[in-house]
């Protein structure tokens, strides 16, 4: 899979969740798309189960843009 198939599956689930804005990759989960705690956690369960990965809650603890989640992912998909 590469980054832009990642990102574009990253940002098509962090957006079900979001408000109805654009999201690049710079716009901030709490910011931008008004996300509080349960639409975080209930993300990282969507991505988790999307792309077959376990993601460290103390990693999606930092992460606070979609631009994250997707270095994020990428990089966990790496050392698979």
């Amino acid at each position: 899979m590469t980054k832009d198939e990642i990102k574009d599956k990253v940002i098509s689930i962090l957006g079900t969740l979001g408000c109805d804005t654009s999201i690049t990759m710079e716009s901030s989960l709490e910011g931008d798309l008004r996300y509080d705690d349960l639409d975080k956690i209930e993300s990282q369960f969507y991505l988790e189960d999307e792309f077959r990965i376990s993601i460290p809650d103390d990693k999606w603890d930092e992460v606070k843009t979609v631009g994250d989640a997707v270095n994020l992912v990428t990089e966990i998909l790496e050392q698979q």
